[in-house]
């Protein structure tokens, strides 16, 4: 009996001292990768509309659609608004996908930029994307792309983002 006690004491002090240490890694890591986050998002931005100063974004949250995360409000250093950046997430049974779509003022695709992309098939999900969706789109070009792919069912859900 009391050689069963002594073993769950010690393993009650290392899982202690596991969870202390992944505790610990964790406050020195999470802001550093909420920073990351935050750059590559305006990396991707400044991709989409290559005069985009995120000095000026005007971010909203908030909208009925649940797969609508936030849109910005795209400007240049002069205050012209380039257009809008939407942040859409969803998910399917092979993974997460969370991409940021920019629209130009026409109402107009500019660009499809991946911010995650957790898919089990992610390299055909990005093929697809890269070769199904161009600047210039309007929503009838879009809801007439092709989903059959290697990743048919990422497809689909980028379709739907």
């Amino acid at each position: 009996m009391k050689e069963n006690l002594f073993k769950g004491l010690i393993l009650m002090c290392i899982c202690v001292c596991c969870a202390l240490a992944i505790s610990v890694v964790n406050t020195i890591t999470s802001p550093i990768i909420v920073q990351n986050q935050i750059e590559k998002e305006a990396k991707l931005c400044r991709k989409i509309f290559v005069e985009f100063d995120e000095a000026k974004d005007q971010t909203t949250e908030g909208f009925e659609n649940d797969k609508i995360v936030k849109r910005v409000k795209a400007e240049d250093a002069s205050d012209n608004v380039l257009g809008y950046i939407y942040t859409v997430s969803g998910k399917n049974s092979y993974g997460i996908i969370t991409l940021l779509v920019g629209i130009d003022n026409n109402g107009n695709l500019v660009s499809v930029q991946f911010m995650e992309n957790g898919q089990s098939f992610s390299s055909e999900t990005v093929n697809h994307v890269n070769t199904s969706y161009f600047d210039g789109m309007v929503l009838e070009d879009v809801n007439n792309v092709d989903t059959v792919c290697g990743a048919t069912y990422a497809a689909k859900l980028v379709k739907e983002l």
